[in-house]
């Protein structure tokens, strides 16, 4: 999947390029997210040096698969995503 991916360099804080596909635990559902803004905070993790975050705190799409344990929504539902401590490309 296509994601943006921090460098650890100042001049330029990030690049986009391929990753591996996210496996969601039982409890949690798997979202397609055809687009998403930076803000703020995105800019500030990835400005920290050795930064693991990958942006993207708030997006919005809709769930692709539900969670297994069958909490949460159903395939098919519109969801708004915040995720205040973003995503660890660890």
């Amino acid at each position: 999947m296509l994601a943006i991916i921090p460098t650890d360099q100042p001049a330029t804080m990030a690049r986009l390029g391929e990753v591996d596909a996210p496996v969601p635990q039982e409890n949690e559902a798997l979202a397609t997210v055809p687009a998403f803004s930076l803000n703020r905070a995105d800019y500030l993790y990835l400005s920290s040096p050795s930064s693991t975050f990958r942006p993207g705190i708030d997006a919005a799409g809709v769930v692709e698969r539900a969670a297994a344990d069958g909490s949460g929504f159903a395939v098919g539902t519109r969801v708004a995503l915040h995720l205040p401590a973003g995503l660890s490309v660890e």
